[in-house]
């Protein structure tokens, strides 16, 4: 997803922190569906931010799951706002967009058993996290 995006907008810098171990469990999921949620959730970092602003893409590993960060220091969402761009179709007063990613992201995220959560200052950025539970082996 990165790595498409970067060529896409090749006027952003989008930045992988990858702090995974190589020897990582699993995701038990859709492919497909995943990589559109980090697809959406940079896109929307992007967007959301000035041309040479970094968008952050962090990878951690913990014991039971996986947190996956996207970062930017873009517009922001207003603090009375943030609970309801995961509910969808939500207009914001100002500013663009209805939330439809973010909404979409989260339903997806759902149905993989995770969690997706938003840290946002408006004027600053927003942070979106995701916490996967990790599958060890399937032999298990």
């Amino acid at each position: 997803a990165v790595s498409k995006l970067q060529k896409t907008h090749s006027d952003k810098q989008i930045k992988l922190n990858n702090m995974l171990s190589e020897a990582q469990g699993l995701i038990i999921g859709d492919h497909k569906k995943l990589v559109q949620v980090f697809e959406k959730l940079i896109e929307n970092g992007i967007s959301h931010s000035e041309s040479q602003e970094i968008v952050y893409v962090d990878l951690e590993e913990k014991n039971s799951h996986y947190l996956i960060s996207i970062t930017d220091n873009g517009h922001g969402i207003r603090e009375k706002d943030v609970n309801f761009v995961l509910e969808g179709f939500y207009k914001k007063v100002e500013g663009k967009g209805f939330g439809v990613n973010l909404f979409l992201s989260n339903n997806i995220i759902k149905q993989h058993n995770g969690i997706l959560t938003i840290n946002s200052k408006q004027n600053k950025g927003t942070k979106v996290t995701i916490k996967l539970p990790k599958v060890k082996s399937l032999t298990n």
